[in-house]
């Protein structure tokens, strides 16, 4: 058993942490795999009102199953490593949050470098998915946003004016937009009043897509910074603690 009150607590603490990590990686896992063996989720999401984008829902899946066995693994050996006072058990967990650490500062400090350049891409793809509009799934995946953020188009609603929904003309009258931009079933008043720019906007849904998209995340980001900042520490003392179990070792250079 490991010698000292600080190894001891830091044993302890080990394994509640890495416990809970464990499960939540169990949990990731598990609704990774559920969303892509289970039909029924792909038939109640073309089904919902919602619209959400298929293609949105496989690669969340995906990424979940990365990130859960990942966390899984993580977890599993900082848990037993604790418990079994195992040295590498304990080195690989150390290893596992170090990589994770490492990941999120290189995540963080590339949005921070590469933020004009982020939203440049964001507003080039909303640009691309309202002209190519309603054709290869971009009527779900704008319908999506357009819907949930409030808004209609990449700039205005003006873009659809161009867009394949209008055949890519400007004199085909009258032209529309998406049914998505209109905030009721009211689409000939929606219409009416994006052909003719108003004066008042009761019907559809005038703000532009990457404005409220930016905002949203500005409105979050002390949030996200915090939790990120909060997990990160959680993952330090956690090192902190792997560290000090493996050097208070009864059986210190015993590695089997």
């Amino acid at each position: 058993m490991a010698d000292g009150m600080c190894a001891k607590c830091s044993r302890y603490l080990l394994v509640v942490f890495n416990f809970f990590f464990w499960v939540s990686g169990c949990g990731l896992l598990g609704i990774g795999i559920w969303i892509c063996v289970d039909d029924r989720i792909e038939e109640f999401l073309k089904n919902a009102s919602i619209g959400f984008p298929l293609d949105w829902i496989y690669v969340f899946a995906y990424v979940t199953i990365g990130v859960g066995g990942f966390i899984f693994i993580t977890g599993f050996c900082g848990c037993c490593g604790a418990v079994r006072e195992s040295a590498w058990m304990l080195a690989g967990y150390i290893g596992c949050v170090v990589i994770i650490l490492v990941a999120e500062l290189v995540i963080g400090v590339y949005i921070a470098v590469e933020r004009k350049n982020l939203e440049g891409m964001l507003k080039t793809e909303l640009t691309r998915l309202v002209n190519e509009y309603p054709t290869h799934n971009n009527n779900v995946t704008m319908d999506f946003i357009q819907k949930n953020f409030d808004c209609c188009g990449a700039r205005n609603f003006s873009d659809y004016k161009e867009s394949k929904l209008n055949n890519g003309t400007t004199t085909l009258s009258p032209w529309i937009v998406p049914n998505s931009c209109c905030k009721t079933e009211n689409t000939v008043q929606c219409y009416s009043e994006a052909r003719n720019l108003g004066p008042t906007y009761t019907e559809i849904r005038s703000r532009s897509c990457f404005d409220n998209i930016i905002d949203f995340l500005y409105e979050n980001v002390v949030i996200l910074i915090s939790v990120a900042v909060g997990v990160a520490v959680a993952e330090i003392l956690g090192v902190i603690c792997a560290v000090i179990l493996c050097q208070n070792r009864t059986e210190y250079w015993d590695w089997d």
